[in-house]
């Protein structure tokens, strides 16, 4: 996808959303700007407010969301330049009266002196509330200013001083439409980063450990922990792979081993901890003295040692304040790193797997959180092959499952002349969803809401760990019949949403949190009333609606929904932060609602859906086996001479799984009964440590 196709992309998605949200372009727009930044990793569960208000002289101070990023204790603040016109750019006049009014409005909220002038009940009073509730707990604020439209040439060079307020650290940064497409169109989904080793840049000196037939290369080498805890400062936990991350925001707490060694013997650092194992996607080196040397790395990810870089941050960022001198420890603490350089297009394959067996003596159970997860493949594969039934046109449809940033709009971009009119029919905008909407969806059904109001990232994690368990547990649940409900749950969800902002009860605010309580509760209460029954999700597929009975029904736990998270003696003034707690879920879910009698018609038994389940899970079971035997001859063939060298080793094999290797490792050839047999061998000595 061009440049051009993606911001015409942009302003189309707003424009969809304003319809669909029944909202303005400027907030719809907004919405899709956050979103794009959260799906980039730029930013961390994301609470919108779309607040606007004036401060000292009558200056506009607007925010769009703030996000809390759990791992490095960043509160992103999001502040919007849109505009419906593609031509527009972005000028620094503009940047900096968003970059002011960002600042202002956090100083003057966290000094009391804003929420006087405001309505209690505005969204704006409610983000200043926010910021002087946490500012005690706050050590720094990263400004994002996005926007849809380019920046000028010189407005690109633009760089701001940091600011300063109370004792917290505020820096800025602008995603203008290029920096996000450049962003989003490389194979790692997300912007590189560049890392300068050594003091002034000198680098570092390594030891090369070897290169491998397809070129990946490995280095060793150490790095001070100040320096460590100074990369970690300027880039937060974007320089951590994503699967680590998910596992530290998950954990949440500072390796008390770590801060011990710290504080009493710094020079056995080196001999204590097991360093990092990290990867780049290019390395410079240079020959200084005779000896090699590591001076820069680009899209440095670490994928083990999370917690030893996270650990180091912290025991700097606590003596900073209270004990200066402690300081120096860090410098008599040595870091080993190994790293392994990987060509930027197989780096998203790659990196994952390199987190996987990095991981695999710790007690970390890594869920991949990658596009190329086995269960998104499926998701993918499925939105493709399984048709929605027609409606009010002679043709089915699909919905279409974005698994990578853009893929719709690549897809349709591949079309020319008629075919273009032709995909949008068979595949409806209206009908794309992601990743992160699915892991909403799926926490709801779940009664999870108030996981869902932690934000998409924290929803996503919790969501990949739940289904990893189940997907270890029986992969073929996950079939057509599983598809159908999903994308039924989807329709359910965003009809839900269209509800509630026309219902009359609805004012503004809070809408993401209504919808997660108000369905939970509903799909939780139906279960409580009728007993082996559940929602009948083949109705709402078979017609891609939901009629009137639901709805209605609906309504009334939606609109108690609201009514809790706003009720007066609510434990937690503010009421976004309300709804994350588990407190909130339960009261409301044990608190007894009345229903329409209607209720009885929108549900169905569990007996008539298990006879449609079991057979759509016989037909997953064939198609994979079938998909698993095919996949074997995409294996590099060299694999094959590798397992048989690597099993005569380590075990021994049976008779028959001997003949069955000779037969592949000779003629690349087995028939399906022998790839069962070869599929299980690969997979015990994977196991045991074989790497292809």
């Amino acid at each position: 996808m061009d440049f051009s196709q993606f911001q015409a992309g942009l302003v189309n998605d707003g424009r969809t959303r304003a319809e669909t949200d029944l909202t303005t372009f400027e907030e719809a727009i907004g919405l899709v700007l956050c979103d794009l930044l959260e799906e980039l990793e730029i930013v961390q569960d994301l609470q919108v407010f779309h607040a606007r208000t004036r401060g000292v002289r009558n200056r506009q101070l607007a925010i769009e969301a703030v996000g809390e990023d759990p791992v490095d204790g960043t509160t992103s603040i999001v502040v919007v330049l849109n505009t419906p016109d593609v031509d527009s750019s972005l000028k620094k006049t503009d940047i900096d009266r968003a970059v002011a009014g960002a600042e202002q409005f956090v100083r003057l909220a966290t000094a009391g002196d804003l929420q006087p002038h405001l309505e209690e009940s505005a969204p704006a009073y409610e983000l200043a509330e926010y910021f002087r509730d946490r500012s005690s707990d706050t050590d720094r604020y990263r400004v994002e200013v996005v926007s849809n439209a380019s920046a000028t040439q010189g407005v690109k060079q633009l760089s701001f001083e940091p600011a300063t307020i109370g004792g917290a650290t505020m820096t800025f940064r602008v995603w203008d439409a290029a920096r996000l497409h450049n962003t989003v169109s490389s194979s790692s989904q997300r912007e590189p980063i560049e890392i300068v080793l050594g003091e002034e840049g000198e680098g570092v000196p390594c030891v090369h450990g070897g290169t491998t037939e397809d070129g990946i290369k490995t280095y060793l080498f150490t790095i001070s922990g100040r320096h460590l805890a100074s990369i970690y400062d300027d880039f937060g936990s974007r320089v951590l792979e994503s699967n680590v991350r998910g596992f530290l925001s998950a954990r949440g707490n500072v390796n008390k081993g770590i801060q011990w060694t710290l504080n009493n013997d710094p020079d056995m650092f080196l001999a204590f901890n097991n360093g990092l194992t990290t990867t780049a996607t290019d390395v410079t080196l240079e020959q200084h003295s005779g000896a090699l040397r590591i001076k820069s790395l680009k899209d440095w990810q670490i994928v083990n040692g999370g917690q030893t870089t996270a650990s180091m941050w912290y025991f700097a960022n606590q003596n900073k304040k209270r004990n200066p001198d402690k300081l120096a420890n860090l410098d008599g603490a040595s870091v080993q790193v190994k790293l392994v350089v990987v060509d930027d297009e197989r780096a998203s394959e790659i990196v994952p797997d390199i987190a996987r067996y990095a991981n695999s003596q710790n007690k970390v159970n890594l869920s991949d959180f990658s596009s190329n997860s086995p269960f998104q493949k499926l998701l993918d594969r499925q939105s493709r092959n399984v048709l929605a039934p027609s409606q009010e046109v002679q043709y089915d449809t699909r919905w279409f499952y974005e698994r990578t940033r853009g893929a719709y709009e690549n897809a349709r971009a591949r079309t020319s002349g008629a075919r273009v009119r032709e995909f949008d029919a068979h595949n409806p905008k209206s009908q794309k969803f992601d990743k992160l909407e699915v892991a909403k969806v799926e926490n709801i059904w779940r009664f999870a809401p108030q996981v869902v109001s932690k934000g998409a990232q924290s929803s996503f994690l919790y969501f990949s760990e739940l289904i990893a368990k189940e997907w270890n547990r029986d992969e073929s649940q996950f079939n057509d019949a599983y598809y159908r409900d999903l994308i039924a749950r989807l329709i359910l969800f965003r009809s839900t949403r269209s509800h509630v902002q026309e219902a009359e009860w609805y004012t503004t605010g809070y809408l993401a949190n209504i919808v997660a309580y108000g369905m939970s509760k509903f799909l939780y209460d139906l279960q409580d009333m009728f007993e082996e029954h559940l929602i009948d999700l083949g109705a709402i597929w078979r017609e891609q609606s939901c009629d009137a009975r639901v709805m209605e029904n609906i309504d009334v736990a939606c609109e108690a929904a609201r009514e809790h998270l706003t009720r007066a003696d609510r434990p937690q003034e503010n009421v976004t932060q309300w709804a994350k707690q588990d407190l909130c879920w339960t009261s409301f879910r044990d608190t007894p609602l009345e229903y329409f009698e209607t209720a009885e018609d929108v549900v169905v038994s569990e007996a008539e859906r298990a006879v449609e389940v079991a057979a759509a899970k016989e037909e997953r079971v064939e198609e994979s086996k079938l998909l698993g035997y095919f996949d074997l001859f995409k294996v590099d063939p060299k694999t094959w001479p590798a397992l048989k060298e690597f099993t005569g080793q380590n075990f021994a094999l049976s008779e028959k799984e001997t003949g069955v290797l000779r037969a592949m490792v000779t003629k690349n050839y087995v028939t399906e009964p022998q790839g069962k047999v070869l599929s299980s061998l690969l997979k015990k000595a994977e196991k045991e440590g074989f790497r292809a």
